[in-house]
């Protein structure tokens, strides 16, 4: 095997997330776990949607005696429960303090790894299965007190899992296409997202080698392959090459998305498990933890441990490194760009000169001139044609983002905001920067040259005077005062098997925080419905705090009927539980609410939807009055009875049709404030 150099870059894609700062198991951010390279049972996946395969395609050159090493490693759920000495028996807590000790209930992952080696020429002829099983298990291990005796337990228990990974070859051109799919082959028994994760493959991810061959970059692949490393279908994974830069033997294949070569930075002292952070940051958060905190991380799992000894225990030289690294620019071949313009046209370039690594001074000039080359129109000065209309410096737009490049997007659309420049990227491509109207730091922003970038197509130009016009609503008709059927006849009937029409589809969308007590009612509902045979046309799934996820389902899914199912306190007695129609048509009263990451308030989501440009359709609300909603995990006794009501409720709205239940009523219309 050739996986070395590989190896700790895999490390960091198989314990990324694992647990995160401040690495107590307490911490609301440590209670929601396992996000990457989850590949879980089939029957679980029908359900609600989560992968059930991985799928690598790469292309190799071929070789005579091309051999391929392959690797697939995951994590195998480990459920840790510490139970304490009561009399003759033991009980499960969440802590035991044993001496200077804490220990805590967790959930560990056990590594698991599987190698294979296969001549290319085989697979060419015919497709390679190899089963993967990591079987369960339990193991006891007894605690003792200061004193010997027993002061509790650790059990300690894993359940199987069961994996296929099917490996084959193909021609592609002059190359060969690899295909490496990796499946959970285990059973499920229709219970929720815990006890699924416990049968499923956690950061999985492959490594591949090739032996008297080389592998082709699909991320910068030579001209001649091009259409066939954009014809590679991936899934759930993305194939990077590895090792040292201009290596072509290795392939890392990532749940996580990274570019050819990437390495962990030579100053780092270890792994936080977090790649997003940066490494002084997180070990100075670490720094300033309570002795009291630290243990409960030090008893959370082996890896939290290490971040804690390592973090109190760094030498000051160490830690100085962590603060950065200035690594110069290498040289580099001639800038050569081809506007494609008439002469005469805006943006009309010379090609800038090699950047070299000559004195300093000289450097940065060469740095400079690339940036801003001789002779091109400053973006200040520089303007663009749209529609007939001029949009320069100073114009007044509303940004509509089409491309979803990045998650701002979301939030930025059908904003008001001022352009700054015209740039133009290394390619010749256009950009428009702007600036926010209504960011009070816009003013900072600009000073320091910091823009939002769209491409032209993403603006629209206002005319004086209509800078504050309201985004206008979608036309439809008035909502009817009788009551809403389940079903709209409005959209157009999808077609199944030979041409019958199947049922307009319905959403039941739960929403809430799990972390601040009944306002999870939604998300708990979602939970229970999801391990219930449902109409093929009805999907349920739980968005949590997600409103901007919630509105892209809702444009993209085309549902004729959505029914949120949520917290929603009226002032009647806790654990009452409400069906309405909210009136949707007053939606865009006071203008277009401001998109939220981590809200999931109605009105924004609904909004939103109507600045993307899609319409709700139905919207039935089924509510719960809350008792609490203070920071903490778990329903209170009234609205977890809610739940088996909503669950009722809702069963009986799909069964009949309408959104009349017993002892309900008919939906009540009411305006989302």
């Amino acid at each position: 095997m050739s996986f070395e150099l590989a190896q700790k870059v895999a490390d960091a894609v198989l314990y990324e997330g694992y647990v995160l700062y401040p690495y107590r198991a307490s911490a609301a951010k440590n209670r929601v776990r396992w996000q990457f390279g989850v590949v879980v049972p089939r029957g679980y996946s029908e359900l609600c949607g989560e992968p059930w395969a991985m799928q690598t395609e790469c292309l190799v050159e071929p070789g005579a005696a091309t051999e391929i090493d392959l690797r697939v490693r995951f994590l195998q759920v480990q459920a840790r429960t510490i139970e304490e000495s009561v009399d003759d028996s033991f009980r499960p807590v969440e802590t035991l303090e044993v001496g200077d000790r804490t220990l805590v209930t967790w959930e560990e992952g056990v590594e698991r790894c599987f190698d294979e080696t296969i001549p290319l020429s085989n697979l060419l002829a015919a497709e390679r299965r190899i089963a993967i099983e990591a079987p369960a298990g339990e193991e006891i291990e007894l605690v003792h007190g200061p004193e010997g005796a027993v002061a509790g337990r650790i059990v300690r228990e894993r359940w199987p899992v069961s994996g296929l990974v099917r490996v084959a070859a193909e021609p592609a051109g002059g190359l060969v296409k690899l295909r490496v799919r990796i499946e959970n082959a285990g059973e499920w028994s229709r219970t929720g997202r815990d006890a699924a994760l416990r049968r499923s493959l956690i950061g999985a991810h492959t490594l591949l080698a090739v032996r008297g061959s080389a592998f082709v970059s699909l991320l910068d692949p030579p001209p001649e392959s091009a259409s066939e490393a954009a014809a590679c279908t991936n899934l759930h994974t993305w194939p990077v090459l590895i090792g040292e830069e201009g290596a072509r033997d290795v392939v890392l294949s990532s749940p996580i998305i990274l570019y050819d070569y990437p390495q962990v930075a030579p100053e780092s002292p270890g792994d936080l498990c977090d790649s997003t952070e940066i490494d002084e940051i997180l070990m100075l958060r670490v720094m300033t933890l309570t002795e009291e905190e630290k243990r409960e991380a030090r008893g959370t799992d082996e890896r939290s441990r290490q971040i804690i000894e390592r973090s109190d225990s760094i030498p000051p030289e160490l830690f100085e490194r962590l603060h950065g690294a200035v690594r110069s620019l290498g040289p580099s071949d001639p800038v050569q760009r081809d506007t494609g313009r008439p002469s005469g046209m805006p943006f009309e370039t010379s090609p800038p000169g090699p950047l070299s690594r000559t004195g300093e001074g000289e450097g940065i000039a060469d740095w400079e001139s690339f940036l801003n080359p001789p002779g091109e129109v400053p973006p200040e000065e520089a303007f663009l044609d749209l529609g007939g209309a001029r949009v320069a410096k100073g114009s007044r737009v509303r940004l509509r983002p089409s491309r979803r490049a990045d998650s701002m997007d979301l939030f930025l659309a059908g904003r008001i905001a001022r352009v700054q420049g015209i740039y133009r990227d290394v390619e010749d491509a256009a950009w428009v920067a702007v600036s926010l109207e209504d960011d009070p730091a816009s003013d900072l922003h600009d000073w320091h040259g910091r823009f939002y970038y769209f491409y032209p197509e993403e603006v629209e130009l206002l005319e004086p005077g209509r800078s504050t016009d309201p985004i206008p609503p979608s036309s439809g008709a008035a909502p009817s005062s009788e009551p809403p059927a389940l079903t709209s006849p409005t959209p157009p009937l999808p077609e199944g098997e030979e041409g019958e029409k199947l049922p307009p589809r319905l959403l039941i969308a739960g929403v809430g925080n799990i972390f601040l007590g009944d306002d999870g009612f939604g998300v708990e509902v979602a939970r229970r419905l999801a391990a219930t045979a449902l109409p093929e046309h009805v999907r349920v799934a739980d968005f949590g705090i997600r409103g901007v996820h919630l509105a892209y389902e809702l444009l993209e899914g085309s549902y004729a009927t959505t029914v949120l199912v949520d917290a929603m306190p009226r002032g009647r007695e806790p654990g009452t539980v409400y069906l309405l129609e909210p009136e949707l048509d007053r939606l865009e009263e006071g203008g277009p609410a401001l998109a939220d990451a981590h809200g999931m308030d109605p009105r924004t989501v609904f909004a939103l939807l109507r600045t993307l440009g899609g319409t709700p359709g139905r919207v039935l609300i089924v509510g719960c009055e809350p008792l609490r909603t203070e920071e903490e995990m778990g329903l209170s006794e009234p609205v977890s009875a809610g739940v088996d009501e909503a669950i009722r409720l809702i069963l009986d709205l799909l069964e009949r049709e309408a959104p009349v239940a017993a002892g309900t009523g008919n939906p009540r219309k009411e305006a989302i404030s």
